[in-house]
């Protein structure tokens, strides 16, 4: 295992770390999962069956020429601010945890995330910025093609790929879109935007709604099963999805800014006021809050030197990557009051435009 170089500063390239100018902030998420057929599945192996495919899974990659180098890492041997910013840096979601006997792969990037003994005896992770998609499902599937020269993978001709569970059978593949969608959600909108998708396979979840660590107005767009669909099919079915609810959010901030209506000033109004001078702001509440701000200033409602700062603070406000950037021991013991004055210090920057005066 590479000692010499920590997760966290490998991630500190990921794109979701640098500012970003587009007006609706967006991601993607590629997940692809897959079991050796010469092995029965994680939970049945024993450790030097475990071992055996850790060994053999690790030496593939790490064999593959990639745009940039993986770095190995046996998760259980990580600190806990590093497993954090794991989870919070490749969007892992409610009861997605790596099991602690799990060998984790990165790539210097910090867009890749491999896990081999997890729940999979091999799971992929990609992210794509909003215009890479395709070139990021190609490269997915080019290491697909390249594992299965080397490994014979578990797969029926009834069920596809094979999983522990029959939902990830098929092609294995997950497909995800995260969209931040302040406007269609505070004008009460959203809903009626979603029923326009009701027709294609695809679950739309507000992790705010469903408990998940990821707040502030962020909705992800995902294909509802990988059994009885091609990869192709996700991939359309994704973009399509993706670029409605691109286009809603657009089309729906440019008539807030026509309308001027009271409730948005109020809301964006009640955010500012709350972040100037709360005590202690957990994160989901945070980014909630930081949410309309950033409305606000894409609106130009609110005027800032650096709105782009504001916008990347939207991810990094949960405990793995606020930790972070904090340096002081009682900073990182009470995070909720951390993070609070930190906002505090950004929002004394922002100014009301003549329209919230």
């Amino acid at each position: 295992m590479d000692k010499k170089i920590a997760p966290s500063k490998l991630l500190e390239n990921s794109f979701l770390q640098k500012e970003s100018k587009e007006p609706v902030w967006s991601t993607h998420l590629l997940i692809l999962r897959r079991n050796l057929a010469n092995k029965p599945f994680v939970h049945k192996c024993t450790c030097t069956e475990k071992s055996s495919t850790q060994e053999s899974i690790t030496q593939f990659f790490m064999s593959q020429k990639t745009d940039w180098p993986l770095f190995p890492f046996s998760f259980k041997e990580l600190p806990l601010e590093e497993k954090q910013l794991i989870y919070e840096s490749f969007l892992f979601l409610k009861n997605e945890e790596i099991h602690p006997e799990s060998t984790v792969l990165i790539d210097a990037s910090g867009t890749i995330c491999i896990t081999i003994n997890n729940y999979d005896h091999l799971q992929i992770r990609i992210l794509a910025e909003k215009d890479f998609l395709e070139e990021k499902y190609k490269a997915l599937y080019a290491l697909d093609e390249n594992l299965e020269k080397k490994h014979i993978l578990a797969f029926s001709p009834k069920l596809g790929y094979l999983s522990p569970s029959l939902t990830h059978c098929g092609t294995g593949l997950l497909m995800q879109s995260y969209l931040h969608l302040p406007a269609l959600i505070h004008t009460q909108s959203f809903d009626c935007i979603a029923k326009m998708l009701n027709e294609l396979p695809i679950k739309i979840i507000q992790p705010t709604k469903e408990g998940f660590s990821i707040g502030g107005d962020i909705v992800i767009v995902q294909n509802k099963y990988s059994m009885g669909i091609s990869e192709a099919t996700i991939l359309s079915v994704i973009k399509r999805a993706f670029t409605l609810l691109l286009a809603e959010e657009k089309k729906c901030r440019k008539q807030i800014e026509e309308e001027t209506p009271n409730d948005m000033k109020t809301q964006i109004s009640k955010a500012f006021g709350v972040l100037s001078h709360s005590y202690q702001l957990e994160s989901a509440e945070a980014q909630n809050l930081l949410s309309l701000i950033t409305l606000g200033l894409d609106l130009k409602w609110l005027n800032t030197l650096c709105p782009e700062k504001i916008k990347t603070l939207l991810f990094n406000l949960r405990p793995g990557s606020i930790k972070k950037i904090i340096t002081e021991k009682n900073d990182k013991e009470n995070l909720d009051y951390t993070r609070a004055h930190l906002l505090q210090k950004i929002i004394a920057e922002v100014q009301f435009s003549h329209i919230l005066k």
